[in-house]
């Protein structure tokens, strides 16, 4: 069957050739997971393959695909692709309903209050910052604002953060605590793992206080003593274990999503009316957010609901 491949592949155009390998390494891959091979499937075996590999949002791309591995299988004299148009869109669009569904679980509204009860909990004040700060919509960049977020820009006096492009202002009286809190914070805790869940055992270190950022890191040779800023890489690992603890199934993520939902609800009253989703994306590039404006949209209507029930 390999040869037949080859030869298969050479009466096809550059293109074409580019798109059936890639196709092939689909196929094979599957091989392995299933057992099956392409050269033996029937009519419910493609459509199984078409299914769980090919579907996406574009059902144009999906008949490319299913067109090139028809040819290949007439070349083989295999009848297995009796897919036809109508039947790839309606197989993509329950693919996309399905993933829709699945994508609208992870999509959570994080009340303030509840953040309130669980911070109580949490052991350092720097922690419960961080959850704050990005709550109040500070993580532009994959987390980086705020990794670099420098402590003289936090102006508790004036209730204000300075940002490069905007000014945030703090008008709960719980998180101008919080910050102070976390401001006088010079030593860590950390809970090591694998001890005794009843009596867990812990560690610290001291931050270095010359450091100018907000989130410090602990001090060795590679961060030179503690100086350099917070890898933003990290604040989403951080805010996951710090949830964890709280038995919170919280992201990062949601924090900020939920910062964008309440901006949105806030100029929808405003105007008097919902925001479409070309109007929601406009505003959040507008207040420099860079949530989806497809979650945030949907996001916004469950909070809408629970507020009307």
């Amino acid at each position: 069957m390999k040869n037949l491949r080859e030869s298969f592949v050479e009466n096809l155009s550059e293109t074409q050739q580019k798109a059936f390998k890639l196709l092939y390494k689909k196929i094979d891959d599957y091989q392995k997971k299933t057992g099956k091979a392409f050269e033996e499937f029937n009519c419910e075996d493609f459509n199984t393959f078409v299914r769980a590999e090919l579907i996406g949002k574009s059902a144009n791309s999906v008949l490319v695909k299913v067109s090139l591995l028809k040819k290949y299988a007439e070349y083989i004299g295999n009848n297995c692709v009796q897919l036809k148009r109508t039947d790839i869109i309606e197989m993509c669009s329950e693919v996309m309903k399905e993933k829709e569904i699945e994508d609208e679980s992870q999509l959570k509204y994080v009340e303030w209050n509840d953040l309130k009860v669980g911070m109580n909990k949490i052991t350092n004040e720097i922690d419960c910052a961080i959850i704050c700060l990005i709550r109040l919509g500070i993580g532009q960049n994959k987390f980086k604002e705020l990794a670099e977020l420098k402590t003289s820009s936090i102006d508790i006096e004036n209730r204000k953060i300075y940002l490069e492009d905007r000014t945030v202002d703090i008008k709960d009286d719980y998180v101008i605590q919080v910050l102070k809190d976390a401001m006088r914070q010079t030593t860590y805790t950390v809970m090591l793992h694998g001890g005794d869940k009843n009596e867990p055992k812990f560690s610290e270190y001291d931050f270095n206080m010359n450091c100018p950022y907000f989130i410090k890191q602990k001090p060795w040779s590679k961060n030179d003593n503690g100086l350099e800023c917070y890898k933003f890489s990290g604040i989403t690992g951080r805010v996951f274990r710090v949830m964890q603890e709280l038995c919170m199934d919280v992201s990062a993520i949601n924090l900020l999503q939920s910062y964008a939902t309440d901006r949105v609800l806030e100029q929808e009253n405003e105007i008097g009316r919902e925001l479409s989703i070309r109007e929601c994306k406009e505003y959040l590039k507008h207040i420099k957010n860079n949530c989806s404006s497809y979650d945030i949209t949907k996001i916004a209507k469950y909070v809408r609901e629970k507020i009307n029930n």
